[in-house]
């Protein structure tokens, strides 16, 4: 039959075996076919198959073409690549202590607390944490004691890796890092020439390629397949290029990410230049361990990237870039010095809500002006950080329900509404410039229980403050800006 057609906008199995059907029975040599009982539906069904098949396998084949609709982790990070972007990595929780040291004489002398001198936390949730030193920390001798001031100790382990360069079997120069949770801050990288040499040279990270030429040293850090880092070499034109047998020595710190944040006790794992007579306190409770970058954050984050082009002048610039190099921020607002009352023009204000945290301490704000900020915003703009003001909701729920209609007594259907009451603060309201809608609210309570025949909320708001105890002063609580 000359008019026969194939449906080809069908993908569905069922529907891809029908229009087959449908056009092999307009057929004359095919009228008196059974094609349900005859072996011709079992071709049928592999004809069907296999067009499916296809067309699932191109249609996801088009969504991982492009980073709005990519789902795969390696399909993203490769989109972000081309916009310039590295996915950001586990962070690792870091504490600020003092340690004394009691040489029991008075002799002069110094001491180094060398790098990869651990400490172990206190217990917490069953679980004591290793910190390291990340670079040696001398000091001199004070009457019979070596005071370690602010020392900085990260949660993780130290690892060492070489790799041997081969210009016939690695000409690209991309060496793999082994471990996945690695906070890649700590990447350290020298190189020497060739096996008989102990002369080494430290490589430093590359962060603008405007400032690469031929002859610097530097290292580029990709996220490769299977979250796996990468760190390869220049090819001679941008970057200095490696020889032939060339030894790569890579260390870097492997962490647990947010798990050790809060820990606030420490104890020495060894003695100190022989040395057991060691007291440690706390300056800064360990802080600032976050997750490797999520799918949906590098989705956003690239994007972002490529916008602000490695500098900060708009809002969305500062957001952006300190979201990337400061994943502990939850949620973050910014604005201009104009906006204040009265207006302070030439500063820029940030506030920071950490993920696990209300606040962040002195020590790490300025930590962040002076290490993230500073380098790439105006000369002309000071940065200041302020606390966030939090507002904070009570809710009050009044339920009725059928307790015919759930396996809940009463004290586990209160408990799962509380359950549903958080999730929703987590959703909608743990973000700068969020809005509460009590409909909202209402419809997540009644969501909880399909026994829930309907529910009332009472609401009301509370204001925080810290007074100074012994000391008269007036207090300002604003509940709305």
């Amino acid at each position: 039959m000359a008019n026969a057609r194939l449906n080809i906008t069908d993908l569905d199995f069922d529907q891809i075996k029908l229009n087959l059907k449908t056009y092999l029975q307009q057929q004359t040599e095919f009228q008196d076919y059974d094609f349900e009982g005859s072996g011709l539906s079992v071709l049928l069904d592999i004809l069907a198959y296999n067009t499916h098949y296809n067309a699932y396998y191109l249609n996801m084949v088009a969504n991982e073409s492009f980073l709005d609709t990519a789902l795969l982790r390696d399909s993203i990070v490769s989109h972000a690549k081309t916009l310039g972007y590295v996915p950001y990595s586990t962070t690792a929780s870091k504490a600020t202590v003092n340690v004394t040291v009691d040489s029991a004489n008075s002799t002069p002398g110094t001491l180094t607390i060398t790098k990869g001198t651990s400490f172990s936390s206190g217990i917490m949730d069953g679980v004591s944490y290793n910190f390291v030193v990340l670079n040696d920390v001398s000091v001199t001798k004070s009457d019979t004691n070596f005071y370690f001031e602010n020392l900085e100790i990260y949660e993780g382990v130290l690892v060492n890796y070489d790799y041997t360069h081969s210009q016939t079997s690695n000409p690209k120069s991309v060496f793999v890092l082994p471990d996945k949770n690695i906070d890649t801050s700590t990447i350290t990288v020298s190189v020497r020439p060739n096996s008989g040499n102990s002369t080494s040279q430290l490589y430093s990270k590359s962060t603008d390629i405007l400032d690469v030429t031929s002859e610097s040293t530097v290292y580029f850090l990709q996220e490769g397949k299977n979250t796996r880092y990468q760190i390869y070499f220049g090819d001679g034109v941008l970057g200095k290029a490696l020889e032939d047998g060339a030894i790569i020595s890579v260390s870097y710190l492997v962490t647990k990410g947010s798990a050790a944040n809060k820990a606030n006790s420490f104890v020495s794992n060894s003695m100190i230049g022989g040395m057991s007579q060691i007291t440690i306190s706390v300056v800064n409770v360990a802080a600032g361990g976050s997750s490797r970058e999520t799918v949906d954050s590098i989705k956003f984050g690239a994007a972002s990237q490529f916008l602000t082009q490695n500098r900060l002048v708009t809002f969305k610039d500062y957001e952006s870039y300190i979201k990337k190099n400061y994943p502990n921020v939850d949620s973050l607002s910014v604005w201009g010095g104009e906006d204040e009352t009265p207006p302070v023009y030439g500063k820029v204000f940030i506030s920071l809500k950490p993920k696990l945290n209300y606040y962040i301490t002195e020590t790490e704000k300025q930590r962040i002006i002076d290490e993230i900020i500073s380098p790439k915003s105006i000369v002309s703009v000071d940065a200041i950080i302020r606390d966030p003001e939090y507002l904070y909701l009570q809710v009050k729920s009044k339920v009725s329900y059928d307790p015919r209609k759930t396996t809940r007594n009463g004290d586990g259907l209160k408990n799962a509404i509380r359950g549903s009451i958080l999730i929703y603060k987590q959703q909608n309201l743990d973000k700068f410039g969020s809005t509460f809608v009590l409909s909202k609210l209402q419809d997540s309570i009644d969501s909880t229980d399909s026994a829930i025949l309907g529910s009332e909320a009472i609401l009301r708001l509370e204001k925080r403050i810290n007074p100074t105890l012994n000391t008269s002063a007036n207090y300002t609580i604003n509940y709305f800006a």
